[in-house]
């Protein structure tokens, strides 16, 4: 399995209740599978999302990486398994309005390699980086 949630939960306090949003929600899913989460809005589909890609945590249950519980997963090492592991197509773009196309696209790779190894990877990341965009049909951006 790489990517696995056991009986999740998630509650948000909403004044003085308390919205339940996910109610024991289980999935696992194997490296490279494709998937669909579909439902109407306000059932917790980004809720999930945003628990599986490490960027929010259940009030209960468990998430799993590679089988091990992401709780054994300490500060930097569950951002470093974000920036390598997942990617990320926000319902609200996130993108630093600042950048054009191809910075927003290669900035997750130039905080990966940090400043040490930049200088060693910006060539191919640079290509990677064309090659992608050209094959989402954004080349010219």
């Amino acid at each position: 399995m790489f990517l696995g949630v056991n009986s999740i939960v998630k509650d948000y306090r909403s004044g003085e209740s308390m919205l339940r949003v996910l109610r024991g929600v289980s999935l696992e899913i194997e490296e490279g599978e494709i998937l669909s989460i579909v439902g109407p809005s306000g059932s917790g589909k980004s809720t999930l999302l945003h628990i599986m890609g490490f960027l929010d945590r259940p009030t209960s249950g468990e998430v799993l990486f590679r089988g091990k519980p992401l709780s054994s997963l300490r500060g930097s090492a569950r951002v470093n398994v974000r920036n390598s592991s997942f990617g990320f197509v926000f319902q609200h773009y996130h993108l630093l309005p600042e950048l054009n196309a191809f910075e927003n696209t290669i900035l997750p790779l130039m905080i990966r390699h940090g400043i040490g190894s930049w200088i060693g990877a910006r060539g191919r990341a640079r290509k990677r980086t064309r090659e992608l965009l050209g094959d989402l049909g954004l080349g010219e951006r």
